[in-house]
């Protein structure tokens, strides 16, 4: 008997929701989640970076923030010449698959069980956040 793998991802959460600006029209309203991996360990209060008041077990997250997004599949048939409109074709056919994940942020941080308390120390947009992106609500989880 082979040895059933683990996924890579083995923590989703919901993070709360945000405002993109993907339109002219106006913003759209994404639930945002997280998949992460993590990672446990004990760590000493007096050790740390942090002001802690206890010593007891961190969890390493390390993960991706993303949104969900349709997966649509468009079939283009091309013109043998492009008219004067500048149109290459016409959609013959969609499909929609489902949803899919589209990451919009790489998150690092860790959490002190015992002190209740989360330490992110990067939160990588890939320079693509600030004006376009606000925040509507959120909620801390656990990592354990």
């Amino acid at each position: 008997m082979e040895p059933v793998e683990k996924p890579f991802w083995h923590l989703d959460e919901e993070l709360g929701e945000i405002e993109l600006q993907e339109r002219p029209s106006g913003p759209d309203l994404y639930a945002v989640r997280l998949k992460a991996r993590t990672a446990s360990s004990r760590y000493h209060a007096t050790r740390e970076l942090y002001p802690l008041q206890h010593d007891g077990t961190e969890h390493e997250v390390s993960g991706k923030a993303y949104i969900l997004v349709p997966d649509i599949t468009l079939t283009v048939g091309l013109f043998p010449t492009p008219p004067p409109s500048g149109a290459i074709g016409t959609v013959t056919d969609s499909a929609w698959q489902g949803m899919r994940h589209h990451d919009i942020a790489n998150v690092r941080g860790l959490y002190y069980q015992e002190d209740r308390s989360l330490a992110i120390w990067e939160v990588d947009t890939w320079g693509r956040s600030t004006s376009s992106a606000r925040p509507r609500s959120g909620r801390a989880s656990s990592a354990g």
